[in-house]
C-alpha cells in the first residue's frame, strides 16, 4: 500500500451558474479521495510502494460528470490523480522528480548535498522530514540538518557515514562535523545497536582510551574491513573515541551488547589502530582501507542522488525469512559471545551455510549476515571454523529448525523438506548502505509462512546494523 505525504494542494473549479451546492459536494468528494482513495488507486498504477518519490508539483484536468453518484466521482478523480503522479514520476529525470531506493538512500544524498554545498534537492529532503529550513542555508545550519536527521534515525548513522566515505567526501565531512557532533552521533547509533549503556560520550568518566587493554580481547581487533577507519587521519583527534565506536559498530554491531569492560577494551584497541592511522601517512593497514574504498566506491551525480544500490538473483531468498526467528529466539547476542574473538556476521555467515547448501558467496547467505551481494564472504578471509565452533553452529541450527517445525507443525514435512519449503525462492536480493531487501514474485506468496509469522518483515536487527524487507511484486 503506498503511503503519501502532500504538502501543499491547490484545486479551481469551473462551475456553471446552475450548478449550485456542487462545490460543496465536490469538496465532500475530494475529501473521500484523499482520505485512503487515492493511495488505493495508485497501488493500481504500478508505481512501487517501496521506494521514496519525490514530486515538486503534479497537475491534472479533471471534467466530472455531476450526474454520477459521490462513489463513481470520487473513484474517477482518484484515478486520474493517481495516473497524473505515475505521468510525473514515471518520466525522464529532472529537477522536479526525485527517486530513492529507501530512506537510508534519501539520507545519503542529503548528506551529500550538505558536505558539496548543493541544496538543489532540499524540497525533496524537507518532504521526507530531513530537512526543516530554507534552501539556502548557511553551512554551519545545513549540517545543523543533517546532523539532526541522523539523530532522528539512529539505525541508519553507520550505513550514512561509510557511504559517505565511498562517495570521497571524507574531508568535507571531518571539516564541517565538530567533536560534539561526532559524539551525538556515536552515543545515537550505539543506543540503536542496543549497548546497556550509550557508547562515544566518555566526558566526565574514564575514556576508553585510558582503559587497560584485555590480553584475551581477540587477534581480529581493531576491526578489518572498516571504511570508517578512513577517517582517522582527518577527523579531530578529541573526536576518535567516538570513531571508535562508530567503526565498531560498522563491523560488528553485536558487539555493542557485550559486557561494559570487553567493550572498553575492544574500543581501546581500535582506538590505538586509529591513532596509529593518524601518525604514519602510509602502511600496510592504510592502503587495506583505501582499498575497501575503492571497492564500493562511486562518483556522485549532480542532477539525481548518487545510485547505491546492489543488486544479484539468488535461488535461496526464502532463508532470509529465517533471520526473523533468530531475532525471535533472541539468539543474536548468544552468537556473538560464542564466536568472538570472529565477528556475528562470520558466524551468521557458516550458519547460513548449514541450513542450506548453497556457496559461500550466494546473495542471500551474503545478506543473512548483512552483507551486499558483491561482499566478500567472512570465511574467505577467517581460519576454519574449529569442531567446537562447528558444534556451537550446528545447535543454532538446530534451534532455529525446532521452532520451524513449531510453527509449521501441521505440513508434516522431514527437517529437510522443510527448510527445502521455507529457504528454495528464488529472489532478488537489492541492498543499500544499511538496508536489504528481498524481492519475490507474486507467485511465491504462501499463506502457510504467512500464517506461521515467517514472511513478516523483520525492520532493523540491531545486530544485524541493517533494515530487512521482504517485497512480493
Amino acid at each position: 500500500m503506498h503511503s503519501m505525504h502532500i504538502g501543499r494542494l491547490e484545486r479551481r473549479y469551473r462551475l456553471p451558474l446552475s450548478a449550485g451546492d456542487a462545490r460543496k459536494r465536490l469538496d465532500r468528494i475530494f475529501g473521500v479521495v484523499l482520505d485512503g482513495r487515492l493511495e488505493a488507486a495508485l497501488d493500481r498504477t504500478g508505481i512501487s510502494p517501496h521506494e521514496e518519490i519525490c514530486l515538486r508539483s503534479a497537475s491534472s484536468l479533471f471534467r466530472p460528470r455531476l450526474s454520477l453518484t459521490d462513489e463513481s466521482i470520487a473513484t474517477q478523480w482518484s484515478l486520474l490523480l493517481a495516473e497524473a503522479i505515475q505521468r510525473a514520476a514515471s518520466g525522464d529525470p529532472e529537477p522536479g522528480v526525485v527517486r530513492y531506493t529507501s530512506r537510508v538512500h534519501a539520507m545519503v544524498d542529503m548528506a551529500g548535498g550538505v558536505l558539496r554545498g548543493d541544496y538543489g534537492r532540499t524540497w525533496a529532503w524537507r518532504q521526507l522530514g530531513f530537512w526543516r529550513r530554507g534552501e539556502r542555508p548557511s553551512e554551519r545550519e545545513a549540517v545543523d540538518e543533517l546532523t539532526r536527521a541522523l539523530m532522528s534515525e539512529p539505525q541508519a548513522v553507520v550505513a550514512v557515514l561509510a557511504a559517505i566515505v565511498r562517495l570521497r567526501l571524507s574531508g568535507a565531512l571531518c571539516t564541517r562535523l565538530e567533536t560534539d557532533e561526532w559524539v551525538a552521533l556515536a552515543v545515537a547509533a550505539s543506543r540503536a545497536a542496543g549497548a546497556p549503556a550509550p557508547l562515544g560520550d566518555d566526558r566526565g568518566s574514564r575514556s576508553a582510551r585510558t582503559a587497560e587493554p584485555d590480553p584475551d580481547a581477540g587477534e581480529l581487533f581493531p576491526p578489518r574491513g572498516s571504511v570508517l577507519a578512513a577517517l582517522a587521519s582527518r577527523i579531530a583527534g578529541d573526536a576518535l573515541p567516538a570513531l571508535a565506536v562508530l567503526v565498531l559498530l560498522e563491523t560488528d554491531p553485536a558487539l555493542a551488547r557485550l559486557d561494559r569492560a570487553l567493550l572498553n577494551a575492544l574500543l581501546a584497541r581500535i582506538e590505538r589502530e586509529l591513532r596509529q592511522l593518524r601518525t604514519f601517512s602510509t602502511n600496510e593497514r592504510e592502503r587495506e582501507i583505501e582499498q575497501a574504498v575503492e571497492a564500493g566506491s562511486a562518483e556522485p551525480e549532480f542532477t539525481q542522488p548518487a545510485l547505491l544500490r546492489i543488486q544479484a538473483r539468488t535461488s535461496y531468498g526464502g532463508l532470509l525469512f529465517l533471520l526473523g526467528v533468530v531475532a525471535d529466539l533472541d539468539l543474536a547476542s548468544g552468537m556473538a559471545e560464542a564466536v568472538y574473538p570472529r565477528s556475528l556476521s562470520w558466524g551468521l555467515h557458516l550458519l547460513a551455510l548449514t541450513l542450506v547448501d548453497a556457496e559461500p558467496g550466494d546473495p542471500a547467505v551474503l545478506a543473512f549476515a548483512g552483507l551486499p551481494p558483491n561482499a566478500k564472504p567472512p570465511s574467505s578471509s577467517e581460519a576454519p571454523p574449529s569442531d567446537e565452533e562447528l558444534q556451537t553452529i550446528h545447535s543454532w541450527a538446530a534451534a532455529i529448525l525446532a521452532e520451524a517445525q513449531r510453527r509449521l507443525e501441521h505440513l508434516d514435512l522431514s527437517p529437510e523438506l522443510l527448510l527445502r519449503f521455507i529457504s528454495r525462492r528464488a529472489a532478488w536480493i537489492a541492498a543499500d548502505p544499511g538496508w536489504i531487501e528481498v524481492h519475490f514474485s507474486l507467485d511465491d506468496v504462501s499463506t502457510d509462512l504467512r500464517r506461521a509469522a515467517l514472511d513478516l518483515d523483520p525492520g532493523y536487527l540491531p545486530w544485524l546494523g541493517v533494515v530487512v524487507r521482504f517485497v512480493y511484486e
